[in-house]
């Protein structure tokens, strides 16, 4: 296991601080920089615990399986203390969710590892770091204020970027030059900027403005039939259809290195049964795979009535920052995606046009987001 020497200088630098602080964009080698340092203090012999942390049982699930990839171990679930349990050279690391303070009190560990520590309630981190007998360590990425930036300094802070990552592909590395290509020179506040900014100097930046428009995602009338021979995908993000988040689905395809959409459907009113019956006809016109997402009981409970309807659907799941995930596609669905203009995609674009990170609903590009990263890898 190895780590750049920025990292090890940081760590040796700052063992005997309260807090430190690791910020930095994706893929800059915060998460398994972390694991180092704690498997490290471990193999040592110092023993003790490491109490890990994050905003969202999608956020944890994803640490834990970093953690099994690194180390080669399963976390064992413990059902008295609500977490996952794993034990490194006669240390302990231990996942657990913390949704409320109540939740929170009496905890104690010797190090707290707060994983994306600017989705972590102030009152929340309060209430943990009463516990902690040695020491916290907090990662984040830089797309806004929280509890933690004011406690930052050149002393306790490391930031990151993809160059400190030395595990990155070769097509990684390139995906990252690009982005330092088209947005260093780029206006402040625009999208190409803003992803400059946070991925490659790891500094705090918000897009102003719209972020997709009909200018950068036009439609144009396709002909589906022209698209016979290619494998489509349907892709579902469910909702309860009372009023609040919409039901959004899309249908598309890849060709020759593009990704065209050629269907769309978003209600936020009506039943299981109308919209499953919108997606088994597509599947029964197209021949089409349908994915439908599984991060809530929302998604397991539409999945599992398709399936008792004996409607063969596939699950998925997404992790992360939903905004983040969605801009770190900005270049594809500018560059590389064709919309088919429908009777329905005024209404549904409409969504898609108002998207920012403080949008009302944001269902409908982030259903044409995972149909993206689906379509990449097939």
């Amino acid at each position: 296991m190895k780590i750049s020497n920025k990292f090890l200088d940081f760590f040796k630098r700052t063992s005997n601080e309260r807090i430190i602080f690791l910020r930095g964009g994706r893929r800059s080698g915060k998460t398994f920089a972390i694991f180092y340092k704690f498997a490290h203090n471990f193999e040592k012999g110092s023993g003790g615990d490491v109490l890990v942390t994050a905003p969202s049982h999608s956020a944890l699930g994803t640490l834990m399986n970093d953690f099994a990839e690194v180390f080669g171990i399963e976390p064992e679930y413990r059902q008295k203390k609500g977490e996952y349990r794993a034990h490194w050279f006669g240390g302990l690391f231990r996942f657990r969710i913390f949704s409320t303070v109540q939740e929170a009190k009496g905890t104690k560990a010797k190090w707290l590892w707060i994983n994306e520590g600017d989705g972590l309630p102030t009152e929340i981190y309060e209430t943990l770091i009463l516990g902690v007998t040695k020491q916290i360590v907090c990662d984040h990425n830089p797309t806004q204020n929280f509890w933690g930036s004011e406690l930052q300094n050149e002393s306790n802070t490391l930031i990151t970027s993809y160059a400190d990552n030395i595990y990155l592909t070769t097509a990684q590395v390139q995906e990252f030059e690009e982005i330092r290509r088209k947005g260093e020179n780029a206006p402040a506040g625009t999208p190409e900027r803003v992803r400059y900014e946070q991925q490659i100097l790891g500094n705090y930046s918000r897009i102003t403005g719209k972020i997709f428009t009909s200018s950068n995602m036009p439609r144009q009338r396709l002909n589906e039939a022209d698209f016979e021979d290619c494998e489509k995908i349907i892709v579902a993000d469910p909702s309860s259809l009372r009023g609040a988040d919409y039901f959004a689905a899309c249908m598309a395809c890849k060709r020759n290195g593009k990704y065209y959409f050629l269907r769309y459907f978003s209600v936020n009113v009506g039943s299981k049964r109308e919209v499953a019956e919108v997606l088994w006809r597509w599947q029964q016109e197209t021949g089409a795979e349908v994915f439908v997402e599984t991060n809530g009981i929302i998604g397991i409970d539409f999945f599992e009535y398709c399936d008792s309807m004996n409607f063969a659907v596939s699950s998925y799941t997404n992790n992360g920052n939903k905004f983040e995930r969605i801009t770190a596609n900005y270049d594809l669905f500018t560059n590389e995606c064709i919309f088919n203009d429908t009777a329905a995609s005024d209404s549904f674009f409409e969504q898609v046009f108002d998207f920012s990170e403080k949008c009302e609903h944001d269902d409908n590009i982030d259903c044409m987001n995972t149909a993206l990263q689906i379509l990449k890898y097939k």
